[in-house]
């Protein structure tokens, strides 16, 4: 049984939205199956050329977007971000990073070059939660 696709059209206030790849016609659907690796990697590529990338996944880390492929990231890369953010924040008594820091520098990880993130063995989740903690160690939270 396979699940249905929708195809994503921003539609909230955010004048960003009209200038994101997923609102052109003939994008990968934003919102694939958990089990579609090939339609996640589809939307993420997708993604890696939006011009409006950074101000996607700031959105999504707000609203705490919980479906689809938001700035390039999975639900599960997303909730990371927020879950190990409000971690360090706990341990080391800092204030929490603004939704706009981690997006700019997820952003900054996920399109990053591939080759470079495959030879250091690094998983997008695990370059996500280690930019979380420089945020942390750098103080910008």
């Amino acid at each position: 049984m396979s699940a249905l696709i929708v195809n994503f059209r921003p539609s909230e206030d955010g004048e960003w939205t009209e200038w994101a790849e997923c609102a052109k016609p003939d994008a990968a659907p934003m919102f694939p199956s958990d089990a579609d690796t090939v339609a996640i990697e589809a939307a993420k590529d997708n993604c890696r050329a939006c011009p409006v990338l950074v101000e996607c996944l700031e959105a999504a880390l707000k609203r705490g977007e919980s479906w689809g492929i938001w700035g390039g990231l999975t639900p599960d890369e997303r909730n990371a971000i927020r879950r190990n953010v409000t971690r360090q924040a706990r341990r080391t008594g800092e204030p929490r990073a603004t939704a706009a820091e981690l997006a700019d520098e997820a952003a900054r990880k996920f399109t990053a070059d591939p080759v470079e993130s495959e030879q250091t063995g690094d998983t997008e989740a695990g370059q996500l939660d280690e930019a979380a903690g420089q945020l942390v160690s750098a103080g910008a939270l």
